[in-house]
């Protein structure tokens, strides 16, 4: 799937087919199964998934741009009448619950997590299910694949997976991402990722460099040696002088 944008006419190549989606479109997000857009003109929320398209807000006149945002397979956005927080996933459309204005959503493949100024509670929708991961709104937090890392209200760094949360440490690491299933982040100097319910330890130091999507880390270390951690493996994949180094998902390219 890829699209494009010209003039505000958005169109999507996807299966050797053209679509054209909307006019207009100010506010246009790709992920990677489908395409949320916003349509100025004609006041409406749309969706292309699966090569079709949508329907999620017709927005009255007057009213407010719909605050929306997607992740790889959902979209969650605050309806502009009802002020409901909803999700579009997997071709059906779900009301989680009033939301007030203030509050903030973030999603990510198979995973939606929100704080809403009604109650200040850490929620998660995952699985089609809603989850309480927290009763007072984290510090930060970040979703991936089916995971949202989070540092909570009193400084301890934690994961949400499997529809549980897992303590990382009692206190904040140096900083976090997460790429796809994949936290990595920095504790007292060490370079750490969390991958597949456990912490592994790549290096006593933070690389100046990394990359990180799919399931796969890369980095130089100390030498300058271009090391690889892959599904729970660390390897050095070459103690020669790299040039560049490349990271396209799960394929490292080396000059």
């Amino acid at each position: 799937l890829s699209v494009y944008n010209i003039g505000g006419i958005v169109r999507i190549i996807e299966n050797g087919k053209i679509t054209t989606v909307g006019t207009h479109a100010v506010h246009l997000q790709a992920e990677d199964s489908l395409v949320t857009f916003y349509d100025s003109s004609r006041k409406l929320l749309a969706v292309y998934y699966k090569g079709k398209i949508h329907m999620l807000e017709d927005v009255l006149a007057g009213r407010n741009v719909v605050l929306f945002t997607s992740g790889d397979n959902m979209v969650a956005w605050v309806s502009s009448t009802t002020r409901d927080l909803k999700v579009f996933y997997k071709g059906k459309t779900l009301i989680l619950e009033p939301f007030l204005s203030g509050g903030k959503f973030l999603a990510g493949k198979d995973i939606l997590a929100w704080v809403n100024q009604s109650d200040m509670k850490f929620s998660v929708f995952y699985g089609g299910d809603v989850y309480q991961a927290e009763e007072f709104p984290p510090e930060s937090w970040l979703p991936g694949d089916g995971i949202v890392a989070y540092v909570d209200n009193t400084g301890s760094f934690k994961v949400f997976e499997n529809g549980r949360t897992t303590d990382i440490s009692s206190f904040p690491p140096d900083f976090y991402e997460v790429r796809n299933r994949m936290v990595i982040y920095g504790e007292q100097g060490y370079f750490k990722v969390w991958y597949n319910s456990r912490s592994y330890t790549l290096e006593t130091r933070i690389p100046d460099k990394w990359e990180a999507d799919w399931n796969t880390s890369m980095y130089r270390d100390l030498n300058r040696n271009v090391k690889v951690f892959s599904r729970g493996e660390t390897r050095v994949l070459t103690y020669d002088l790299a040039e560049e180094i490349h990271l396209y998902r799960d394929v490292v390219v080396v000059n």
